[in-house]
């Protein structure tokens, strides 16, 4: 059974220890020592600690210590903190023992306050903060576990720029044994999990966190996006698919006008020579995912049943009347039937201010979208 205990508040303690006499603090720079960094491990050299190779699987045998490794670390949190876990068969007393992110320079930066232990198969998590120990972690840094006499080493490990990015994790995978490794999700006082590679935008590869990277769509076409054909693309960031360049089928029904300000408006007008039938058909914002409508129902607006647009009329929604979405600075809106496909898109307006006012079609209901600094719901758009 693993257990998991969070210990943090060393600042006072390490505050008091960081203190000790000028003879300690002799000895614990004295990397010499035959229990010190240079002979702890001989075939990792781990005199250089610039390579994240070198001190990671120090051999952890020291009297009273057996078994404890460092397991994890998140050099990137809020706090910043390392994880230990007792793989050994006895019980381990941490108190006085120090922790550093400085090995050769000043290893005894924060002190274990005395009653901490750590049971058989248990995990001990330790947070760093300017605060509590003195110091954070950073992207290039190692951090190790001495003794009480504040020269012998008993675990490290140390990690290269980019090895413990924000939301994600250095660690041991399999858990406790295994090689240190970027994972993506922390775990702490739990056993690591390796769920995958980062997601690395633009490589081409479809990963996890991922709606699509660069020309790897997954299955993803305009069709099924409600579109008549045309080339799906992906979005610069990964997060989302860009429909720029998908055809949208002719249709008569059209959206004319929308507005971020006031009650959120959206206009659709009918260009053609005859009365349509908008039953089931439906507005929504870009919140709206055609491959979960359930999931995102509330981005979008159903016409009822029975619902027309005459030749020439138009039909004037209000948030809060009709749509309950609001239309946002950036935004889009689009107009789909019943069968969900794509029959009309506003496009995506910019951040600038642009549906202050309104953001419109001119030409009238066969143009393209356009600021216009006068708003003209229920009737025809007019250049300003």
């Amino acid at each position: 059974m693993k257990h998991w205990m969070k210990w943090a508040g060393v600042a006072a303690i390490v505050a008091v220890a960081a203190c000790s006499g000028a003879d300690e603090e002799e000895n614990t720079n004295n990397v010499n020592n035959t229990n010190n960094v240079n002979n702890v491990n001989n075939a990792n050299n781990v005199n250089n600690t610039n390579n994240a190779n070198n001190i990671n699987n120090v051999d952890n045998t020291v009297a009273g210590f057996e078994g404890l490794v460092i397991n994890e670390v998140v050099a990137a949190g809020d706090p910043d903190w390392f994880e230990l876990v007792n793989t050994g068969t006895a019980e381990i007393d941490l108190s006085g023992a120090y922790f550093t992110d400085d090995i050769a320079g000043e290893p005894t930066k924060g002190q274990f306050p005395a009653g901490t232990t750590i049971a058989v198969g248990a995990y001990l998590q330790v947070e760093v903060a300017d605060e509590g120990a003195g110091f954070k972690l950073g992207g290039d840094e190692e951090i190790a576990v001495f003794a009480p006499d504040g020269t012998t080493l008993i675990t490290a490990v140390n990690w290269a720029e980019g090895d413990s990015p924000e939301a994600a994790s250095f660690g041991r995978f399999p858990d406790s044994t295994g090689d240190f490794k970027t994972l993506a999700t922390p775990t702490p006082g739990a056993e690591n999990v390796d769920e995958g590679q980062l997601a690395e935008c633009d490589n081409g590869v479809l990963e996890d966190g991922e709606v699509c990277d660069g020309t790897e769509l997954g299955t993803a076409t305009c069709e099924g996006e409600g579109f008549a054909g045309g080339d799906l693309a992906c979005a610069a960031d990964c997060q989302a698919l860009d429909t720029t360049n998908c055809e949208i089928a002719m249709a008569d029904v059209v959206i004319n006008e929308v507005t971020s300000a006031g009650d959120d408006n959206i206009e659709l007008f009918n260009k053609g020579n005859a009365e349509v039938d908008i039953t089931g058909w439906y507005v929504a914002d870009d919140n709206f995912d055609p491959q979960d409508i359930a999931g995102t129902e509330d981005s979008r607006y159903v016409f009822p049943a029975n619902t027309t647009l005459a030749a020439g009329a138009y039909i004037n929604l209000i948030k809060d009347t009709d749509h309950t979405f609001g239309v946002g600075n950036p935004d889009a809106v689009t107009l789909y039937d019943a069968n969900n496909a794509v029959v009309d898109t506003s496009g995506e307006w910019p951040e600038d201010g642009a549906t202050t006012e309104s953001w419109c079609r001119l030409p009238n209901g066969t143009g393209d979208f356009t600021t216009c600094t006068t708003a003209s719901f229920g009737a025809e758009n007019v250049a300003n």
